[in-house]
């Protein structure tokens, strides 16, 4: 049995088969510095665009990449990727595919909203910024927004907040001049939006969404007490003895939150005029692949994701217009030598091409 603090309330959550975990002794980490993967000193962004534009002549074009029936499949529409650091580094290796140039990625990191709850000036931190690539020859266009994961929606978990709080000066989104905890909601519905009015052209929609690697962290710090990069021999015997189930997500409404996200973002783009053509959700592969950088927690947590996604899909109802981009099913991990820390290699970002071209196929 474990009992865990839920938006300032005790809950208990039970696995029908097995103790999920023990978190008494936890003690939440308080300090406020960036969490970047330990393999970099420099913005991931910065580091993926030189990866992918080192790796690649700059003849390429997307032609020679994509299967020619993805590619009619964009054209004449706007493909918008919400979701982590690992759709970002992305973004920068299918805006490079999409143009053949490597200097093609803009970035957004201010907004000005005329009305409403977020009216005034928006600013989004470094590893948080919006980013475009526009395809002009194909009349298409490429959008990447950062979230913070479902369980940014009210009410958010105690151990939630005191992972975001920790990234904020890396990851937060500011308005009118402070930094703040953002529902994605709020994100899909009211400023999503306004940034795509402002930056893209009027086009059919094409949205993905994913499930975050923020809906899994934060979890796996709240077991160990501090960051994952800080991570003790003690803090990775408590992970290991971690056992997760459906009940998890159940007790934490990660199916419910993310259906709402969906109806959100949909709602937000419509209620200003855009059509949205296709939905989409990411699964995630199984990196980190070593326990020391927290395997044990995100992989059973990110196949449960994919479950729930999965089996809500085949259900019909809100999610029954859903394409999986099914990365986890075309990506198995083998080795440590297959990921960056909770990132991947580019033969792992490939896969997540092959992936996304299955749903452009359908779009």
């Amino acid at each position: 049995m474990v009992r865990i603090w839920w938006a300032g309330l005790p809950i208990v959550l039970l696995c029908s088969c097995i103790v999920i975990f023990g978190l008494e002794r936890a003690e939440p980490a308080l300090t406020r510095e960036a969490w970047q993967p330990a393999s970099t000193a420099i913005p991931s962004s910065t580091r993926s665009a030189e990866a992918w534009t080192t790796e690649m002549p700059t003849s390429t074009t997307v032609s020679d990449m994509l299967p020619t029936e993805a590619l009619i499949s964009l054209r004449g529409k706007n493909l918008i990727l919400a979701g982590d650091s690992n759709d970002r580094n992305f973004f920068h290796m299918l805006c490079y595919y999409a143009t053949g140039k490597s200097d093609q990625v803009q970035y957004i990191r201010k907004l000005e909203i005329a009305s409403g709850e977020y009216a005034g000036r928006i600013t989004w931190a470094t590893e948080a910024a919006t980013m475009t690539c526009h395809d002009r020859s194909r009349n298409a266009s490429l959008m990447f927004l950062f979230h913070q994961g479902v369980y940014s929606l009210p009410p958010q978990p105690d151990w939630f907040l005191e992972f975001v709080q920790r990234r904020l000066g890396t990851h937060g989104i500011g308005v009118r001049g402070k930094a703040r905890v953002i529902p994605t909601t709020d994100l899909a519905r009211d400023i999503w939006p306004e940034a795509i009015q402002q930056n893209l052209p009027m086009r059919p929609m094409v949205l993905l969404i994913q499930s975050s690697m923020w809906d899994s962290f934060p979890v796996l710090e709240k077991i160990i007490g501090t960051r994952v990069s800080q991570m003790t021999d003690e803090g990775e015997a408590k992970i290991k003895r971690a056992i997760f189930c459906e009940e998890n997500l159940t007790e934490w409404g990660w199916l419910g939150r993310a259906e709402q996200i969906l109806s959100a973002f949909e709602g937000g783009l419509r209620e200003r005029g855009w059509q949205v053509s296709s939905k989409l959700w990411r699964t995630n592969p199984n990196c980190p692949a070593l326990p020391k950088q927290g395997s044990v927690v995100a992989n059973p947590l990110s196949e449960l994701y994919a479950d729930a996604v999965k089996h809500a899909i085949l259900a019909g109802g809100a999610w029954s217009n859903v394409c999986l981009v099914d990365w986890r099913g075309h990506l198995r991990i083998d080795d440590a030598s297959q990921c960056d820390h909770h990132h991947y290699t580019k033969a792992g970002y490939m896969e997540y091409l092959d992936a996304l071209g299955d749903c452009l196929l359908l779009a």
